[in-house]
């Protein structure tokens, strides 16, 4: 249920107007002059619309970890090579193509 309320009316009430929004979970649009300034609605429904309901933001960790999850379900569970090894392999491949033809 959406509500339009002055806002001498959200100032003086606010309290009312938080109770409103977190019983019945609806919006409240403050207006001045006749222009939006304002809209006051629960936290739940905040949540919800901002895409972070009953998830917290991943640490640096956890993406980490499910990067390397995703990498290694790319790879089909193999790990990925030392950077030594990988470093040596280009270095072989490009000796192999510079290497004078007889």
């Amino acid at each position: 249920m959406e509500r339009v309320i002055g806002a001498t009316e959200a100032r003086v009430h606010f309290g009312k107007w938080m109770r409103h929004v977190r019983a019945h979970g609806g919006v409240v649009i403050v207006q001045r002059a006749g222009q939006t300034e304002a809209v006051l609605l629960s936290a739940e429904t905040y949540e919800r619309l901002a895409g972070r309901a009953q998830r917290a933001s991943p640490t640096p960790l956890e993406r980490a970890a499910a990067l390397r999850a995703q990498i290694l379900a790319r790879r089909g569970g193999a790990l990925v090579p030392p950077p030594e090894e990988v470093m040596r392999s280009i270095r072989e491949e490009r000796d192999r193509d510079l290497a004078p033809v007889r």
